[in-house]
């Protein structure tokens, strides 16, 4: 697990109704969630949009709740998701406490009422004692498997972060948003791979974990006519990693522009 930032409880009218686990500028946090969907149920692949493809069908036995654990002077409630491997190695074999697994981790609290960290196939969640009874109804909500996974966007599922949401409480505008937004992410897929930059990546010798761990797209604009991409690079010695057009991309298929280090760039 890699620690995640801007952590939050999605509330409205004293009501939780999901949390955003948040995210950072990690590899781990850009290779997608594609073990949690697995271990919850969810179809990678589905041919639904909206909340459907999102819903969870199983609530694993590795998914754990974390009850009322005391570190640094200061009670934790959460949730603990290990992959199949680690829980049959450190809770059935080590038999290792959730406490050493939290310092094992990047999941130990600093200073947040709301610490998360994950990756493609885990997640952990602490929360100080005053969220008890909202981390309470979400893992009661996993366990009825009442639960939609996602990283996108449209307020329960903003940019930036893994998210969960309590399908039975989630308001009408947000379901029908999570629809339009999965419309608006084929759109872009079809948007990105037109670019065709993939491909002259590829044959640059710059294509996944070649020369790129994330090549990320997203609109430029509200217009959502021109298509950019997060780069996280290979080598960052020599790369510049951030929002890139698609003609700064084919410069750097040749070893130019801005994305080679000895061109400044300070885009985030």
């Amino acid at each position: 697990m890699r620690r995640a930032y801007d952590s939050e409880l999605w509330i409205e009218n004293g009501e939780v109704i999901g949390i955003n686990l948040g995210a950072d500028f990690t590899s781990e946090h850009e290779w997608g969630i594609k073990g949690i969907k697995q271990s919850f149920g969810v179809e990678s692949e589905s041919k639904e949009l909206g909340i459907e493809a999102r819903m969870i069908s199983n609530c694993p036995d590795n998914l754990l709740f974390v009850e009322g654990i005391t570190i640094k002077k200061k009670k934790y409630f959460g949730l603990i998701c290990l992959s199949r491997y680690g829980y049959e190695y450190y809770i059935k074999e080590k038999k290792i406490s959730i406490l050493d697994i939290i310092k094992q981790s990047e999941l130990t609290p600093y200073d947040k009422d709301i610490n998360c960290a994950w990756d493609e196939n885990t997640f952990g969640i602490l929360v100080e004692a005053k969220f008890e009874n909202e981390i309470k109804q979400i893992y009661e909500a996993f366990k009825k498997k009442d639960i939609v996974i996602g990283i996108g966007s449209s307020h329960a599922f903003m940019n930036g972060g893994l998210k969960f949401a309590i399908v039975s409480k989630l308001p009408k505008e947000v379901v029908e948003n999570i629809y339009n937004t999965d419309l608006d992410a084929i759109n872009l897929k079809i948007a990105a791979e037109a670019t065709g930059i993939y491909e002259i990546l590829d044959k640059a010798g710059k294509g996944k974990y070649k020369g790129w761990m994330a090549l990320s797209p997203r609109w430029k604009d509200d217009e959502k006519k021109e298509v950019i991409f997060w780069l996280n690079p290979e080598q960052q010695q020599i790369h510049n990693y951030g929002w890139f057009t698609v003609e700064e991309l084919k410069e750097w298929a040749e070893d130019k522009g801005v994305i080679m280090m000895d061109k400044k760039v300070a885009r985030q």
